[in-house]
């Protein structure tokens, strides 16, 4: 995709030879007067790397049906009828005038979408571009307990929560799935690291592991869409030290200052019923 963007803004001509061509035999049943050339064209949309699309052709699969893996592709190929003939539509009306331009963003968006599919592989492959960082109050912190760390996180509905454990010490990560929260996309995590898929039900899911070495590691949902992160650290007590001292993670209250032997304390409101000049002698102002 980021190949075919580029050469749609001609700034490379040598990448030309390196895009992918439709093979010869398929190139000739579509040129021509060809009556089946749409009917063919159909057919390979169904190979375009659209994310939509592939969901619905797992959940056709998943059915383990005929009948209702085909009703769900005709239904997904109803819904997008309408915005597909719009396309079309307005393709056809355009003025040519206009043709360069749209070219220029079809094909910076192309690439745009290309670094994004780019990125989604490098997470399913345990690489991370960027990542949130480890060390504030939304990451989960394990507590160890004997020779076991356990550490609890709830996953968002478009979110996973980073974790922070140590190293050396066999993790028990719960994972709190509510039913508002759990859908398609968050359903199952991937940890490449240590090989683990798990699919995620409503309620706790147990994920074990024992990390060996200090480090990042990147857990993804099952489409790498859904990126997050396991900080693994030398000695976890200094994480929650840093925690505790940070400002406003401690959840204490700062006492107010004690009033000086024998003064009397006058309430703000109190000034309101009284002269400047005895709030000044009270020590208000």
């Amino acid at each position: 995709m980021i190949i075919m963007g580029i050469n749609l803004l001609q700034l490379f001509p040598l990448l030309r030879r390196l895009n992918i061509r439709m093979p010869l035999f398929a190139a000739k049943k579509l040129k021509g007067n060809n009556n089946y050339g749409p009917f063919y064209v159909g057919l390979l949309s169904g190979l375009m790397p659209c994310g939509p699309l592939q969901i619905v052709q797992l959940y056709a699969m998943g059915t383990g049906s005929v009948i209702d893996g085909a009703m769900a592709m005709f239904v997904f190929s109803v819904g997008t009828a309408p915005l597909l003939f719009s396309f079309g539509a307005a393709s056809s009306i355009i003025n040519k005038k206009y043709t360069g331009k749209i070219l220029k963003v079809s094909a910076a968006l192309v690439i745009f979408l290309g670094l994004v599919m780019v990125g989604r592989g490098l997470a399913l492959s345990g690489v991370m571009l960027h990542s949130p960082a480890a060390l504030s109050g939304a990451a989960g912190v394990a507590r160890i307990e004997g020779n076991v760390q356990t550490v609890v996180t709830s996953i968002g509905p478009d979110s996973f929560p980073p974790i922070i454990v140590q190293k050396g010490i066999p993790v028990k990560w719960v994972l709190k799935a509510d039913a508002k929260n759990l859908n398609e996309c968050n359903k199952a995590i991937t940890i490449p690291k240590f090989n683990i898929s798990k699919d995620l039900k409503v309620g706790d899911n147990l994920v074990e592991f024992t990390p060996w070495e200090a480090g990042d590691i990147v857990y993804t949902c099952w489409m790498g869409m859904i990126k997050s992160k396991i900080s693994v650290v030398d000695d976890i007590s200094k994480i929650n030290s840093d925690l505790q001292n940070a400002p406003g993670e401690s959840g204490t209250v700062a006492a107010d200052p004690p009033a000086m032997h024998g003064a009397h304390t006058v309430q703000p409101a109190e000034c309101m019923d009284k002269m400047q000049d005895d709030c000044v002698d009270e020590g208000v102002w």
